[in-house]
């Protein structure tokens, strides 16, 4: 599973990005994902044989986001060094090791795919929140289906992910 971590502080610590209401408790632009050491060996292993491989990744929702990322269209695979591929989705995926396992990079979302910050998303879309109508309207409906009382609150908390949405001004019209 990837984690969403800062990037190293002077003294080469990372420290885990946790939700704090829905809100990720850190500098999210200052972040980067990052998958264990043991894990990491284990993707690369894959994708030089390969074999599909599917990184996911919990969102502040609790909900999970799985892209695949193997089997590599074409590219360059390096257990040591920094590997660049592309993959069937023809997505640019860069994994970078580090001492405590390996960054990736290029996992982007389309419009309308569920994020917690802009640089998931693909070129100039924004990750944002749907309009606080729309959200209540979404959770009004959890509200009266007959599920267990956890159910009906994790179905509420999916209303209020962020998505990928292109950028719009106060007015609402589309930015150009």
């Amino acid at each position: 599973e990837l984690r969403r971590v800062t990037r190293p502080d002077s003294e080469g610590r990372r420290r885990l990005c946790t939700t704090d209401g829905g809100e990720l408790d850190c500098d999210v632009e200052e972040s980067t994902l990052l998958l264990d050491t043991r894990a990491c060996r284990r993707v690369l292993r894959r994708c030089k044989k390969g074999q599909g491989v599917n990184l996911v990744l919990k969102l502040s929702s609790g909900m999970e986001d799985s892209t695949s990322i193997c089997p590599l269209s074409n590219g360059q695979v390096s257990a040591t060094r920094r590997s660049s591929f592309k993959n069937s989705n023809n997505d640019e995926i860069v994994i970078t090791p580090v001492d405590d396992g390996c960054e990736i990079g290029g996992l982007v979302r389309d419009e309308g795919k569920f994020c917690d910050v802009s640089a998931e998303c693909r070129g100039d879309l924004l990750c944002s929140s749907d309009s606080e109508e729309d959200v209540k309207m979404c959770q009004g409906r959890c509200g009266r289906l007959r599920f267990a009382s956890f159910m009906r609150d994790v179905c509420q908390d999916e209303c209020a992910q962020k998505k990928c949405t292109k950028a719009t001004d106060e007015v609402g019209a589309l930015i150009r």
